[in-house]
């Protein structure tokens, strides 16, 4: 039957070295010690030692699980997927899972719920971008789901929206009216947001922005770098102007602008 040779203090003095048969076989907290009754020159049957390994093992991963839910709320998931990271095995993440619950450190439900809580009222994100988190994070469908009708109703989401529409086109201000669509749908689409809604909220974007003396010098540097491109190219009337309007209403310029102002360059140079 193994005997337990010695037991050693770390320098750490947070923990110890269990000896059997003067080989190390474990480290081991002061509790684990204790509850397993292991001491110097005691003979001990495998099976108990190794019981004792595995409580020491998972032990040591709470420690480790508590200064990872110190500063912030964390799932099931986020800690089980930390202590796996952090090379201890699933049975001890699963010990150590099972024991933040038992104290209520961790809790799915009510991480959920403030979770979902605090994006309705400060965040910028859509119903089902929360939900696609709140399931990446480990969290089930239905507390998921339950979560989010409690916080998120379509007139909710649609403020949110908007809200998000009105910084984008102050952001977007300088680019053409069609171009900033663009971008605002491409933004609320990413996050989230589904096409009703991002529809209504691209309707309260305006065009202000290109009455500004600065779009019109961006407009107008865009146009004679298109047109001298294809002017280069000796191409005929009709082809130059058609590569040119191809070209400014691909930077997001209106057709009828794009021709305006073509046509009166080209009166202005002769053309």
């Amino acid at each position: 039957m193994p005997t337990v040779t010695d037991i050693k203090l770390k320098k750490n003095k947070k923990s110890y070295e269990v000896y059997v048969d003067d080989e190390l076989f474990m480290e081991a907290d002061a509790e684990t010690i204790y509850k397993a009754d292991i001491r110097k020159g005691q003979s001990k049957d495998i099976k108990s030692l190794e019981k004792a390994k595995e409580a020491a093992h998972g032990n040591k991963a709470y420690s480790k699980s508590l200064g990872f839910i110190a500063y912030t709320s964390r799932t099931e998931k986020e800690v089980r997927d930390y202590l796996l990271k952090n090379g201890f095995s699933i049975d001890a993440a699963k010990r150590a899972v099972d024991k933040l619950k038992s104290y209520n450190f961790i809790n799915d439900e009510e991480y959920a719920t403030r979770f979902v809580k605090n994006k309705a009222e400060f965040g910028d994100q859509s119903s089902k971008k929360a939900y696609t988190d709140l399931i990446k994070k480990g969290i089930v469908e239905s507390t998921a789901k339950s979560a989010i009708e409690k916080y998120f109703t379509r007139e909710h989401e649609c403020t949110i929206a908007f809200k998000e529409a009105e910084k984008l086109n102050f952001k977007y201000a300088r680019d053409p009216y069609r171009k900033k669509c663009q971008k605002v749908s491409q933004r609320l689409a990413v996050k989230g947001f589904g096409f009703d809604i991002i529809s209504e909220a691209v309707k309260m974007l305006d065009n202000e922005g290109e009455e500004s003396e600065e779009f019109k010098r961006k407009f107008e540097k865009a146009f004679e770098v298109a047109f001298k491109k294809y002017q280069k190219k000796d191409l005929k009337n009709y082809d130059l102007q058609v590569k040119v309007i191809q070209a400014m209403m691909s930077k997001g310029y209106e057709y009828d602008k794009v021709k305006k102002h073509l046509e009166s360059y080209l009166a202005d140079i002769n053309f």
